[in-house]
């Protein structure tokens, strides 16, 4: 019964409009309204969100939800491993993808399918890695932090 509702999951979650949900999120997310600390509370409790790692563990201390999702970390929160041969995260999250690309459709992301150069916003300077590289996508849970 597990691998069955995992199946349908993974078809649900295809389904779901997600860059859609992405444009909405961020209007909601930016509007600071009295329902703003409420909203964070519920965050927090839902995704399990370490607030002992925030510069500001209290909802209040955040101007818009947005403030708290992007909130700032207390210095030594992710310390990074020293050394030339250490690969380095930008972001807490999960390997979801890794593969190779090619220059015209390369990478797919929240269902749509972006080139190098439509990541780098239309220009791409890195000679070579614009035409054929590896990439690896890192997913962010609500619960990671971003």
């Amino acid at each position: 019964m597990n691998t069955v509702w995992k199946h349908c999951k993974g078809w649900l979650f295809r389904l779901f409009p997600h860059h859609l949900v992405s444009r909405v999120t961020f209007w909601a997310t930016h509007l600071g309204t009295p329902l703003k600390n409420p909203a964070i509370r519920m965050f927090i409790r839902a995704f399990d969100v370490d607030m002992q790692e925030a510069r500001h563990a209290h909802p209040e201390d955040y101007a818009s939800f947005d403030d708290f999702f992007t909130r700032q970390l207390i210095p030594g929160a992710r310390p990074i491993a020293p050394g030339a041969d250490v690969i380095v995260s930008p972001a807490d999250g999960r390997i979801s993808q890794i593969s190779d690309y090619a220059s015209h459709r390369a990478i797919q992301a929240k269902g749509r399918w972006f080139s190098m150069r439509d990541l780098l916003g239309g220009t791409c300077n890195y000679g070579r890695l614009c035409e054929r590289g590896k990439f690896a996508t890192i997913y962010l849970s609500p619960r990671n932090y971003h």
